[in-house]
């Protein structure tokens, strides 16, 4: 992102996105939605549910089923700590 300046310059005053407050709220979360959902999809495939382990491991392309499966897990629970992160923040009912 970039500023304008008093003298219509651009670009004199640039502003990572680490600078702006709602990203330095919402990305912790989505770090730990990330990590809360490779986590859920290893431990499916760890504890065997629903035989997840024996098909990742036994037929053609499993690993790419495991990558699909991460894939759905993170951006879902990503998404829902985003979410929860959102609406927990207090409002001026102004």
């Amino acid at each position: 992102m970039v500023e304008q300046d008093s003298d219509g310059d651009l670009g004199s005053r640039a502003i990572t996105l680490w600078q702006v407050e709602i990203f330095r709220y919402v990305l912790p979360h989505l770090l730990a939605g990330c990590m809360a959902g490779v986590v859920a999809s290893v431990a499916m495939v760890a504890t065997n549910l629903g035989s997840l382990r024996n098909l990742v491991l036994t037929t053609e392309g499993g690993w790419l089923a495991f990558l699909l499966l991460t894939f759905g897990m993170v951006v879902t629970f990503g998404s829902v700590a985003i979410g929860a992160a959102i609406m927990g923040l207090d409002w001026d009912e102004t």
